[in-house]
């Protein structure tokens, strides 16, 4: 599962929120495309290797430490067209993945350990403002199984929520094609700035950015209205 993944087909517009942030259902909003990156635990480079502490498959955590101390990211990066003559806007959802515990109280396939779990803990919008998950909370846990893996696809499914038949027709399922050049396909579809949420909006006292590298700035979206 490691790897840049394109989503291609979804069963439904819950299926969509299941990874999403569910801004597309704004007015005058649609969904461009949406990625779902899952990175590999970084190696610490140079010095002596760090003996490896040996954990039983049934003890296994899903995620270990936190950021420094090397974990599985994740990223997913929605691209929202707004209607008008408005630029796209990539939303970032990060945080960690990895698989629930094996054992008696696993919530994943025993045999398998096809439960993918997401955890997000970053959620900004393309304006740098902060996107709370839907119990208004700043981190959200999103539970997956890994229904098919292979070179080139990858297919994600999630039970329907409790009350709604369980059979295939309710599941919610997302498919995604591998991506070779995650930046490229960034670039068309102009989305490739650099994230500047942490940097000072404006340029000056008339509110316009600079013309130099990284002026670029936003207009305000449907769901910037704080009056």
């Amino acid at each position: 599962v490691v790897g840049d993944w394109r989503l291609v087909w979804c069963s439904s517009d819950e299926a969509l929120c299941a990874v999403g942030s569910g801004l597309h259902k704004l007015p005058l909003t649609v969904m461009e495309d949406l990625f779902l990156s899952l990175r590999p635990q970084p190696t610490s480079s140079g010095g002596a290797k760090k003996k490896k502490k040996k954990v039983a498959a049934k003890t296994r955590p899903i995620i270990g430490g936190g950021a420094a101390g090397g974990v599985e990211t994740a990223e997913c990066a929605e691209v929202l067209r707004i209607i008008g003559p408005f630029p796209n806007v990539r939303n970032t959802l990060a945080g960690q993945w990895g698989f629930p515990l094996y054992g008696a109280e696993a919530e994943a396939d025993v045999a398998t350990g096809s439960g993918l779990e997401l955890i997000y803990d970053t959620m900004i919008d393309g304006n740098g403002g902060v996107i709370k998950a839907p119990d208004g909370s700043d981190r959200r846990k999103v539970k997956l199984d890994v229904t098919c893996v292979g070179s080139d696809c990858l297919v994600l499914t999630q039970p329907p929520p409790s009350g709604a038949q369980a059979d295939y027709e309710a599941l919610f399922t997302l498919v995604f094609k591998r991506v070779e050049d995650l930046e490229e396909e960034f670039r068309r579809l102009r989305v490739d700035r650099p994230d500047d949420w942490n940097e000072p909006k404006g340029g000056g006292d008339d509110g316009v950015e600079g013309e130099g590298e990284g002026g670029f700035s936003l207009p305000k979206m449907p769901w910037d209205n704080k009056a």
